[in-house]
């Protein structure tokens, strides 16, 4: 069996350090109530879905466990230079613009905090 990649989510309590914390901090005024730290999908398996597929359904998990504000910390990958060799652990801003995440703040160069509110929903229910 192998690992066609994951998406590491949780409350800010769980995943408390994220990259350019200091810049972050300096503008941060409403705590989110979940975050996307990063993903993976294996090399084999780029280009297919794999990551969109992991944030939905952390996503989903998300919506199950009483939604809220979710912060992600994408790379910026419009309007500059191709990256060799580029690994993107916490995924293109345009993946989270497809469910609805919108700029909030930049903390580095090529890094934003992007923010979503998720709607909470009942939980599935399994016989």
């Amino acid at each position: 069996m192998s690992v066609w990649g994951w998406c590491q989510y949780g409350t800010p309590a769980e995943l408390p350090n994220i990259n350019n914390k200091k810049k972050y901090d300096v503008a941060a005024e409403d705590p989110p109530t979940w975050r996307i730290g990063c993903i993976f999908t294996a090399s084999k398996h780029r280009g297919q879905g794999v990551a969109r597929a992991a944030v939905k359904a952390a996503l989903d998990a998300i919506a199950r466990a009483g939604g809220g504000i979710v912060e992600a910390y994408p790379e910026q990958t419009a309007e500059r230079p191709p990256q060799r060799g580029a690994y993107l652990h916490t995924g293109p801003e345009a993946l989270y613009e497809q469910f609805g995440f919108v700029r909030d703040r930049k903390i580095a160069k090529w890094r934003w905090v992007m923010r979503a509110d998720v709607t909470a929903t009942a939980p599935v229910r399994r016989r």
